[in-house]
């Protein structure tokens, strides 16, 4: 059974009118890291930023990620 793991940060943005600069603004995230997780190319996410996502958009870890089972 193989595994398909992304992430729903744009989803996120959308549901909290907010957008990548602002997240930028508030975490101290590097713009282009989170374009990456935005664009779910990132291969990895350090728990340091996970963490940092999570606090600034109010979501838990649980919601952040998409789990899809194939």
């Amino acid at each position: 059974m193989a595994v398909h793991i992304t992430n729903r940060l744009n989803e996120l943005l959308d549901e909290r009118q907010t957008n990548l600069y602002q997240l930028h603004q508030l975490t101290g995230i590097a713009y282009h890291v989170l374009n990456r997780h935005k664009q779910n190319i990132a291969n990895r996410i350090d728990y340091k930023t996970l963490e940092k996502i999570c606090e600034a958009l109010n979501c838990k870890v649980e919601e952040f990620f998409r789990v899809e089972l194939a």
